[in-house]
C-alpha cells in the first residue's frame, strides 16, 4: 500500500472568490496522507479571513502562512521547499482545483515507474468553474527534451530532488514550469506523463497578452541559462529558442 506523505501547497494572492473550491478539493482527496501548506502573499481582499477559517479543515498536518509583504510565486515556492515534510511536493494554484482522485493517481504512477516527476492532462474552466475545453498533451509515457514542459502546477515532484538543485532559480520570475523541466532533464531524471485529466485550470480574460509576453521573456532567459551550461540537449534548446523569439516578435507586432 502506498502511504508516502505528499505536501500540497497553495500560494494565494487575492483569489478570495476561488479559494473555497480550491481548498475543499484538497480536503476531499481520496489519498489522505497529506500535508497542506497555504501561503497568502499579502492579499488585500478577504482572502486572509477566509484562509484563517480553514484552520478547521479536516487535514491533520497543515500550516497557514500570512506574508507581511508580497514575495512572489518563486520565493514562496522556495520557502515551501525548505519547510515541507512530504516525500513528494505538488502545487495547486489558488484559483484552480483538483479531482478527488488526483493525488491517488499521481502517487501511484510516480511510485510505479520510480520517477522524479509525474504530470497529468487537465480541464480548462471559466470563472464559474464550467469546463470550456480540455488540454491533452500529445506525449509518450516517458518524456524527453523534445517535449514541451508541463504545466507549472499540479505536477507531483520528488522533494529531495528539488532540494538538491536548491529549489527554483529566483532570477526567473515567470517560469511556467520550464526551469524545473530542464533541471530534471539535465540530471537525466525520469519524467512521467499520465493521460488522465486530474485538475481544473481556470482561464482569466485579463492581461492575457501582457502575461504571455512576460512568460516568453522569462522562457527565453531560462533556455539561454541552460544553453550556457553546455548541456547535452543544447541543439534542441537552440531550436526552441528560435520558436520563442518568433513568438515574441508576433506578440510585439
Amino acid at each position: 500500500m502506498i502511504n508516502d506523505l505528499i505536501t500540497i501547497y497553495v500560494v494565494n494572492k487575492n483569489h478570495e472568490k476561488y479559494l473555497n473550491e480550491c481548498l475543499r478539493s484538497i480536503e476531499n482527496q481520496e489519498y489522505k496522507n497529506i500535508e497542506l501548506i497555504v501561503i497568502d502573499d499579502h492579499s488585500y481582499d478577504n482572502s486572509v479571513k477566509l484562509i484563517k477559517n480553514f484552520k478547521f479543515i479536516k487535514i491533520e498536518k497543515k500550516k497557514l502562512i500570512f506574508n507581511k509583504k508580497s514575495l512572489g510565486l518563486i520565493k514562496n515556492i522556495n520557502k515551501v521547499i525548505k519547510i515541507a515534510h512530504g516525500k513528494f511536493l505538488i502545487r495547486l494554484d489558488s484559483d484552480d482545483f483538483m479531482r478527488t482522485n488526483a493525488l491517488k493517481n499521481l502517487i501511484k504512477e510516480i511510485k510505479k515507474y520510480n520517477a522524479t516527476m509525474v504530470f497529468p492532462n487537465f480541464f480548462k474552466i471559466n470563472s464559474k468553474s464550467k469546463i470550456i475545453s480540455t488540454f491533452d498533451y500529445n506525449y509518450k509515457k516517458f518524456c524527453d527534451i523534445e517535449d514541451e514542459p508541463a504545466h507549472g502546477a499540479c505536477n507531483l515532484t520528488n522533494l529531495d530532488f528539488l532540494r538538491k538543485i536548491n529549489g527554483y532559480n529566483s532570477k526567473f520570475k515567470h517560469q511556467d514550469g520550464h526551469y524545473l523541466w530542464y533541471s530534471l532533464l539535465k540530471k537525466k531524471c525520469k519524467i512521467i506523463f499520465l493521460k488522465k485529466k486530474l485538475f481544473y485550470y481556470r482561464q482569466h480574460k485579463k492581461n492575457i497578452s501582457k502575461n504571455q509576453r512576460k512568460i516568453l521573456h522569462s522562457r527565453l532567459k531560462i533556455i539561454n541559462f541552460f544553453v550556457k551550461q553546455n548541456v547535452y540537449f543544447n541543439k534542441v534548446l537552440i531550436k526552441k529558442r528560435k520558436i520563442v523569439e518568433k513568438n515574441l516578435k508576433t506578440i510585439n507586432v
